[in-house]
């Protein structure tokens, strides 16, 4: 039997379609959200007109590509389940960075 070791990624992701005010009224609830999804050391912040979001995540026999996958599924539903927007051309999120930092 192949034996997984647990692994740590540091993902960054970024996400365009919400106002200034939109994204600082939304961070400490969209902090708590990531937490609860046991996605380590979230740090989120405004920069530049884009929510730059930077979380780390501990899986067992994947790379960093399907780390990365895996990350934006869950930050894509708690950016939906905690923050409102306005924006009528909607949301749009990228990975541009993921790192194995064991």
């Amino acid at each position: 039997m192949e034996n997984k070791k647990l692994r740590r990624f540091l993902v960054k992701l970024t996400a365009v379609g919400f106002s200034e005010s939109e994204a600082q009224s939304g961070l400490a609830d969209l902090q708590s959200e990531l937490i609860e999804r046991n996605l380590i050391n979230p740090q989120i912040c405004w920069i530049d007109g884009k929510l730059s979001i930077n979380v780390e995540i501990e899986l067992e026999g994947v790379d960093a590509n399907k780390a990365g996958l895996i990350v934006y599924d869950d930050l894509f539903e708690a950016i939906f389940s905690t923050m409102h927007f306005s924006s009528e051309e909607g949301m749009r999120f990228s990975i541009p960075e993921v790192n194995e930092i064991n």
